[in-house]
């Protein structure tokens, strides 16, 4: 049987998700060099808690997604709190 082949961001994704602290939102893409958007969310409805992460590049378009990270990291609900802000500031510049 074949290994299932693994995303060029895998590691580097894995490694934002179990950082001690909050890692922000823009990150500098291991592929291209280009511009790595790196967002992370709280299913607040689930049981267990649990998180999902989803990242692209701007430059090379490569992206991945990475669902049902349980335990969520520490940092998640900081994370939660200034994405959900981020939103309703756009809402209203819109």
């Amino acid at each position: 049987m074949k290994k299932p082949i693994k995303h060029p961001l895998e590691n580097f994704i894995q490694n934002l998700i179990h950082s001690e602290t909050y890692p922000g939102s823009i990150h500098q893409c291991p592929i291209c060099g280009g511009r790595l958007h790196f967002h992370l969310m709280l299913l607040e409805r689930r049981s267990p808690r649990m998180a999902a992460s989803q990242s692209w590049c701007e430059d090379c378009e490569t992206a991945i997604a990475v669902d049902g990270i349980v335990p969520p990291p520490k940092w998640s609900e900081e994370a939660t709190r200034a994405w959900n802000a981020k939103m309703r500031s756009k809402d209203t510049n819109d």
